[in-house]
């Protein structure tokens, strides 16, 4: 990975150059910030670039043994903790017994996020996936050994937030007395959940929301076949998440008209307040699987946002299609100041819920009957 394939982020690229040329890698670092932002890529680029034999004009030569090691993943000390789920069969839990298909998605995309992980490994979407305690044996045991290379050991944790408690506790005594020459390179995409004294231990680095124009320019180059309106429609959806971006780039049209279907049917429902009839679409809806499940909520949230502000008369910002706005020249009356951040609060704790195996048809009616209250706040 080279600091050029990734997409803006230009300031933390200047910044993460400095501190090899200054000779001065703090020896963990807190890559924060949203979903499809690059911090992935940004790690793996960074830690090439400590490791190459021949730097070139800011980024990695792409050709030195180290170079070539770390484009197929296989450089012995870079070392990969992830979330996981148990294996059946398998002697130890944790990273190790997921590594090719982790490399695998790497090299497919290194831009994906936690529900695209998770069916990656668990196509049925049924696992709860954790960092376990073994991860941080595996790390603490391997610390011990010299540099193989005979560079710097580079340990990426992607998304510490899903370290079990045990886990994080050893992990912790690692990074608050590290061994000479190792590098911590810590993702997360909600560091209110990474434990406090973890964060502490590390130098943070924020990652904000990609330009609309950087997303643009993205999908012009690697999807020629977009016109031009849909290219700055969905640059302006994904919210500065180029994952997000992408899957609108390869969505199948039916799919999003679905999701817009069910939308207003869930809203005229949720509002009228009809328990017969918000148990089977709700019933409907638990059966869609996981992935239509997170797309349904990230459009419902979409949708909402964009309604409060056509409520609030900051149409200009808007970023509908025809279709959503004929329906939201309606709708948007009844998305107010007084129940946007309520509505807005129980979609996101429902899919938290969901997202950790929760009951997906008492989530989803629970919810109907919770936003259904909220509407007629109005």
């Amino acid at each position: 990975m080279f600091f050029r394939d990734i997409i803006g982020q230009e300031k933390i690229k200047s910044h993460l150059r400095q501190t090899v040329e200054k000779d001065r890698i703090p020896h963990a670092q807190m890559f924060s910030g949203p979903a499809g932002t690059g911090k992935l890529s940004m790690a793996l680029a960074y830690a090439q670039y400590i490791n190459c034999e021949n730097r070139q004009d800011g980024d990695a030569c792409g050709i030195c043994p180290s170079c070539k090691k770390f484009q197929s993943l296989t450089y012995a000390d870079l070392h990969f903790i992830f979330p996981t789920f148990n294996l059946a069969g398998a002697k130890t839990k944790g990273s190790d017994n997921f590594l090719p298909q982790w490399r695998e998605k790497i090299q497919e995309n290194p831009y994906f996020d936690q529900i695209q992980w998770a069916l990656f490994i668990d196509p049925k979407g049924t696992k709860q996936l954790t960092i376990f305690k073994d991860d941080s044996d595996k790390i603490i045991h391997q610390l011990n050994f010299k540099s193989y290379e005979g560079g710097y050991k580079t340990i990426i944790l992607w998304l510490p937030e899903k370290l079990n408690l045990t886990a994080a506790n050893k992990l912790l005594k690692v990074i608050e007395e590290p061994y000479p020459k190792t590098l911590f390179l810590l993702i997360t995409e909600s560091i209110d959940r990474v434990l406090p004294t973890i964060v502490s231990r590390t130098q943070l680095i924020k990652f904000s929301k990609l330009p609309v124009q950087d997303i643009e320019s993205f999908l012009q180059k690697k999807y020629p076949e977009l016109t031009e309106s849909q290219i700055n429609n969905f640059a302006h959806i994904a919210g500065g998440n180029l994952i997000e971006a992408e899957k609108l780039a390869q969505s199948d049209p039916a799919e999003t008209n679905s999701l817009l279907e069910d939308f207003i049917q869930f809203m005229r429902l949720c509002y009228r307040f009809n328990f017969d009839d918000l148990l089977s679409f709700t019933d409907r809806l638990s059966g869609t699987g996981k992935e239509y499940l997170k797309n349904f909520f990230l459009f419902a949230t979409r949708m909402l946002r964009e309604n409060f502000l056509m409520n609030i008369q900051l149409q200009n910002l808007n970023s509908l299609s025809k279709a959503e706005r004929d329906f939201s020249e309606k709708f948007s009356s009844f998305i107010t100041p007084e129940n946007t951040k309520g509505i807005l609060d129980e979609m996101n704790l429902a899919f938290f819920h969901i997202e950790r195996n929760g009951n997906v048809k008492l989530i989803l009616f629970d919810l109907a009957l919770r936003t259904g209250k909220l509407l007629r706040k109005k």
